[in-house]
């Protein structure tokens, strides 16, 4: 191994004299793949949604498939709505809410051919002017809409209908609330449920030979089943998620409908859903986050004018890093891979690291220039005492990086190989390009000899006012530490694992106001669902598995009444049928116990009214849909609910298993996808730390040959991740997506100084025999150039604060005070570690010199 270590030191000791020599053909090449790489720019492709994060042959997945295939898009948008005049039912409020239900209902059909509108991915509209009411009449079921076209003409009559509104079941909390102040429209769109263009054609070929596809053709899931383009026995399509700017598109178009005076007199407007959500991350902060990056850019080149007060240092230290993360994100777009708003985080650590690299690279070679070297043995000398240190730091960065490829979240992954190639990146060019920036501009003449300094840097002499203390006290060192790590190992298991994208959002957001608005006096914003197949026809014509639909709707209703705001499926329309039927008495508002019965009701319900029959169960009867609206809250509390309702599920349905084999239930749609988000963070947590520590720590081994130096330099990066979870748990931030991130992140920086200090340590303790003078040498050596990177790293998760997302805010938060726990580690515990084990380095060197003699011999 150290004859391994001698010949990478001298390897990167000739790179210099190596890339100048064919310095022509490296610039014209860089430019050349520079140029090609950043072509891709155009194609990265951001996806906001909550289906982004899993694999496409992911079973939570399939399922959603599935649900969609059968029931459309359950993205719903709750435009709840406050009457200005505290009444929804005054006359005004009435005209209002009319006119807007007509317009938005409505806009398909005045709208042109040719005009393009977010209002497009509107499928449906439903409040009070038309949600449907039962009534009978001689026999036969009839469904009208609850106001239609006539409103009210007097206070009579509207309080008669605010008292059948109230009274009906399935009207308050979703409709109206129980005051009568809001109200709101349900409207249903495709966002979430468009057929991909590649797969609808391949279902399409039976269809007019005259229609062309192009690149924005989709086709509508219920106007797919109309046409019968695929039926239950096939594959199941492939859908199209709705881009971030459709989102958008939507959202807008529906604020500008929601604000004309002759809405916004009468009614205030409170939008949520994951459509409202999603447009506020990509409207507000996204374009936020590339204010943070923008000012962290200009907070670090006014740290290196600071650190340098060099112009070249700054420019050439900014060229690298610009490059790396442009070169990486032109890598994300030719590749086609997804990313989430965690693209920031992969900007933000490829500029860290590619700042550290030139920063050590820099702060050498104005070592080496003071003392007394020309510029090119400068960098002769530099890259050959930081060369391998710097590429076993982003070596093991990487390898951080690298072991996010473990979990199962796409975007997760996806941020962990990108990552990490571009910290690779940033390390070539730093080792190849920026030798040959420096040849062009140096920090300092390249002609002139720079005499040493009498008088150290102000940070040097800072160090050597703290070099003793390790050595001088180990004990005491070690002692202090060991009781901070068991202070701060308490707070780890008070960690939670939650995520709740509202909780991110800042507290002043109108999408965070809304969401309180409507969870305060309405059913809820959230929407669970439930697809019931029972693999056979007309199943859910059979009370049984009614009965026991109905009994799931009640246990959900009291077990969970504070989070449950409203059930509906094909048991409530069977109730309310029954009892229209039978004289609207109260008595009959229960599902009919015979099986004939229950048959001609659903026969007359689907007669009255067959696209509310379309929602709640397939045309054969086998697939059945239940919809539960709850009030927003994390997946900490949505988690354990939904293991509840399985665990209910399989109860209440054991016995009619024997008559229905192929009877799966399964609770999917957004909230299923984001319970399986929490289980794969909880899990990729535990294997991503797990995995990359290992590899680093057997790298380390390989490295130093031997398991005691290699325990030295593991011991010291186990702290800054004690200490970003022993915080996460004592303040309360939850383990999320965001701070999923900082373990492996953590672990790959944190060890750069380590690898740094003990690359120096081991050169300085062979030389001089004497562990305190070559601790006391190293830092001296080293510690400016650990202190410069920890500072500007910290400093540049400290960015992070000033995020609107709160989830990345605590994250910079953990990340910036976790890296300066890791200077302040390796600038005192490692040397008290160095002490206490004797890391002298002379029987490794020993050994491996005894063992060239035998070989040559």
């Amino acid at each position: 191994m150290e004859k391994i270590l001698l010949q990478t030191n001298i390897f990167f000791e000739h790179l210099p004299d190596t890339v100048r020599r064919y310095r022509l053909f490296i610039w014209l090449s860089f430019f050349v793949i520079i140029a090609v790489i950043l072509a891709g720019l155009p194609k990265v492709n951001i996806d906001l949604t909550m289906e982004a994060y899993f694999k496409k042959n992911d079973p939570a997945k399939l399922a959603y498939d599935k649900f969609r295939a059968e029931f459309g898009s359950d993205e719903v948008l709750f435009l709840t709505f406050q009457a200005r005049d505290g009444d929804i039912f005054s006359d005004q409020s009435l005209k209002a809410l009319q006119s807007l239900h007509t317009e938005l209902s409505e806009y398909h059909l005045s709208a042109q051919e040719d005009s393009q509108s977010g209002l497009d991915h509107i499928t449906d509209v439903t409040s009070l002017i038309n949600v449907s009411y039962m009534e009978a009449s001689e026999g036969v079921l009839l469904s009208r809409p609850f106001i239609g076209d006539q409103l009210p003409k007097n206070d009579k009559v509207r309080e008669e209908l605010r008292k059948k509104a109230l009274n009906h079941p399935d009207f308050k909390g979703v409709y109206l609330s129980e005051d009568s102040r809001f109200g709101a429209l349900v409207i249903e769109t495709d966002l979430a449920a468009q057929l991909d263009q590649t797969d609808s054609e391949s279902k399409t070929d039976d269809l007019s030979a005259e229609q062309e596809w192009d690149e924005e053709t989709v086709v509508d899931v219920e106007a797919a089943w109309d046409e019968n383009m695929f039926t239950g026995d096939e594959e199941i399509p492939k859908f199209r998620q709705a881009d971030v700017t459709e989102y958008s598109a939507f959202i807008n178009a529906i604020k500008e409908v929601t604000g004309k005076a002759e809405y916004a007199d009468h009614l205030e407007f409170h939008p949520t859903g994951v459509s409202a959500t999603t447009a506020f991350l990509n409207d507000e902060i996204l374009p936020q986050m590339g204010i943070v990056i923008t000012g962290l850019i200009v907070l670090i080149m006014i740290l290196l004018w600071v650190l340098f007060h060099s112009f070249s240092a700054v420019v050439w230290s900014m060229c690298i890093v610009i490059f790396s993360f442009m070169s990486t994100l032109g890598l994300v777009g030719w590749s086609g891979a997804v990313m989430t708003i965690m693209i920031n985080i992969i900007v933000f650590l490829i500029i860290a690291v590619g700042i550290a690299n030139a920063i050590h690279i820099l702060s050498g070679y104005l070592y080496f220039r003071e003392a007394g070297e020309d510029h090119r043995a400068a960098l002769r000398s530099v890259l050959k005492k930081s060369g391998l240190a710097c590429f076993l730091t982003s070596l093991t960065t990487a390898i951080g990086l690298f072991s996010l490829a473990l979990t199962p979240i796409v975007p997760i992954k996806n941020f962990g190989i990108f990552a990490a190639i571009g910290v690779l990146v940033a390390f070539l060019l730093t080792v190849v390009m920026l030798p040959l920036m420096l040849d062009m501009w140096a920090p300092v003449s390249k002609k002139k000899k720079i005499e040493e300094n009498s008088k150290p840097h102000k940070l040097q002499r800072l160090l050597r006012q703290v070099e003793h203390v390790g050595y001088t006290y180990p004990k005491s060192v070690v002692a202090t530490f060991s009781v901070l790590s068991i202070v701060l190992l308490f707070g780890i298991p008070l960690i939670k694992v939650d995520s709740n994208i509202i909780e991110i959002l800042p507290h002043e957001s109108s999408v965070r106001k809304d969401v309180a608005v409507v969870d305060d006096s309405m059913a809820g914003t959230v929407v669970m669902d439930i697809l019931f197949d029972a693999g056979k026809s007309d199943a859910f014509k059979d009370p049984r598995l009614l009965n026991r639909m109905e009994s799931l709707q009640q246990f959900m209703e009291s077990e969970y009444g504070e989070l449950v705001g409203d059930t509906g499926s094909l048991v409530n329309v069977s109730k309310d049928a029954f009892k229209a039927l039978n004289e609207d008495k109260q008595e009959f508002y229960r599902i009919p116990q015979d099986p004939r019965v229950l048959s001609q009701t659903l026969f007359m319900f689907n007669n009255a009214n067959p696209e509310d029959r379309r929602k709640l169960v397939s045309d054969d009867y086998s697939n059945a849909r239940m919809t539960i609206t709850l009030k927003s809250a994390g997946s900490y509390i949505y988690v354990p609910m939904i293991d509840d309702i399985n665990n209910k599920i399989d109860s209440l349905f054991k016995d009619v298993k024997s008559d229905y084999p192929e009877l799966t239930i399964q609770v999917t749609g957004g909230m299923s996808l984001m319970t399986r988000v929490v289980d794969y963070i909880s899990w990729s947590q535990i294997e991503s730390f797990g995995v990359a520590l290992a590899v680093i720590s057997v790298l380390l081994l390989l490295v130093f040959g031997s398991a005691r130096i290699g325990l030295i330099a593991v011991i010291p990066n186990l702290m800054p991740i004690i200490c970003a979870f022993g915080l996460m748990g004592y303040l309360n931030m939850p383990l999320n997506t965001d701070t999923l991130l900082v373990a492996p992140i953590l672990i790959g920086i944190a060890v750069d100084d380590t690898i740094h200090y003990l690359s120096h340590f081991r050169v300085c303790v062979l030389q001089t025999e004497n562990i305190k003078e070559a601790i006391q040498q190293t830092i001296r050596e080293v510690g400016q150039a650990i202190t410069f990177t920890s500072v500007v790293l910290a400093v540049g998760f400290f960015v992070f604060i000033f995020s609107s997302q709160l989830s990345m805010a605590n994250f910079g938060i953990l990340s910036a005070i976790s890296i300066l726990m890791a200077l302040v580690t390796d600038l005192l515990l490692l040397p008290a570690l160095c002490v206490l084990f004797k890391a002298d380095f002379k029987r490794i060197a020993s050994a491996e010199k005894n063992s060239q003699v035998t070989t040559a011999q």
